[in-house]
């Protein structure tokens, strides 16, 4: 079942020692997988172009892709004839016609800065695809169908500058070390979720040793220690957009008190568009989220610190992805090229929504209730 696929990748995903082999040893099973591929799934066409040796890195993507829902189909173009791919309309690259185009340069591989200007160009006017330029830096492309993405500056983000020109630059020009692939592909594959419009729309968070380190119900609000990093996350989820829920085994008083009165808690009650705090499955507090907040289930992320209620979603729910809070920093299913109006006022609505639900609840008098909602509107 495709359903044991997912859940193979997201051990991986959640596995500090997995290697790149095992990566590609589960990328081998996706392209020769004759099963019925979920509805909820997004097809889309990758297209990847180097000047270096980048074999296996598709591969990886691959998996990523999977994880964030994605059915990525891909191309990689010839070693080293990145010039003659982009130039030759009869080129693999066209007849693939990708959706998305990965183009990996290093600067002393072009003539000039008007030959990499030049290729962009063409892959502009000949394709529709969206184009993210791989390089190290000296220009930077944003919008309009094209970004970029300085491959030095990521390796020092991620403390992987000597993964760059080690031991097998020298043995078949791999610059990069496959170890750093799956660091590379997750950011990539950002690109592609973005693309395919497959943005998650909702965080739920525990809240117990997640939120904040400790149980409320037996530590007491003072005994708690909140964490800064992830609330941090969350709160610049929330400003993009992004609406944040709650799916905690907990009394609910003692958990408000907390969050509405710790003096380090920096996410407020008012952050969040819905609660579901109760000793309840946490299977059915997802059922209960989703329809109050009336949208579908692969628009969820779910963290918790508990590996057995992350395994409990992932197997009821797997169109849902589910981390391990420490995962969420690097996690790119939140990634949309744009974010919109539409996007900023997103919180908004669902608190409406919700409010209005529970006002209709609360009045039986149509007029009453119409009344009241009017004034929630006004806001």
């Amino acid at each position: 079942m495709f359903k044991d696929v997912q859940g193979e990748i997201s051990n991986i995903l959640e596995d500090k020692s997995a290697t790149v082999s095992d990566y590609l040893n589960l990328a081998k099973i996706l392209p020769n997988y004759s099963g019925e591929i979920p509805s909820y799934f997004r097809k889309i066409k990758g297209a990847f172009i180097s000047s270096f040796n980048i074999a296996g890195l598709s591969s990886v993507c691959r998996v990523e892709a999977t994880f964030h829902n994605l059915w990525l189909d891909c191309y990689d173009a010839p070693y080293n004839q990145f010039t003659q791919e982009i130039i030759n309309m009869e080129s693999g690259l066209y007849r693939f016609s990708p959706d998305v185009i990965f183009l990996l340069l290093e600067k002393q591989d072009l003539i000039d800065n008007q030959h990499l200007e030049k290729l962009i160009t063409t892959l502009l006017e000949y394709t529709k695809a969206t184009i993210v330029v791989v390089g190290n830096g000296e220009q930077v492309f944003t919008g309009n169908r094209l970004y970029s993405l300085d491959l030095h500056m990521f390796l020092k983000k991620h403390g992987l500058q000597s993964y760059w020109r080690d031991k097998y630059a020298k043995l078949g020009d791999f610059r990069l070390n496959l170890s750093a692939f799956p660091f590379l592909a997750r950011a990539l594959t950002g690109f592609a979720v973005a693309h395919a419009g497959a943005t998650r729309k909702c965080l739920v968070v525990d809240l117990d040793n997640t939120l904040w380190k400790g149980i409320a119900g037996e530590d007491g609000r003072d005994n708690l220690f909140p964490v800064d990093d992830l609330q941090l996350l969350i709160l610049d989820l929330h400003s993009r957009g992004i609406a944040i829920a709650i799916n905690s085994k907990n009394n609910h008083e003692d958990a408000l008190e907390v969050i509405n009165n710790h003096p380090e808690m920096r996410i407020q009650a008012e952050h969040f568009s819905a609660m579901t705090i109760n000793w309840d499955s946490k299977d059915r507090n997802m059922q209960i989220l989703r329809d109050s907040l009336n949208i579908a289930l692969d628009s969820f992320v779910f963290i918790d610190d508990s590996p057995h209620e992350r395994e409990l979603i992932r197997t009821v729910y797997p169109e849902i992805a589910v981390l391990p809070p420490e995962s969420l920093e690097n996690y790119v299913g939140f990634q949309g090229v744009n974010i919109t109006k539409e996007d900023q006022l997103r919180n908004l609505s669902y608190k409406l929504d919700k409010e209005g639900n529970q006002l209709q609840e609360t009045f039986k008098d149509l007029d009453t209730f119409l009344k009241c909602f009017r004034h929630l509107t006004s806001r």
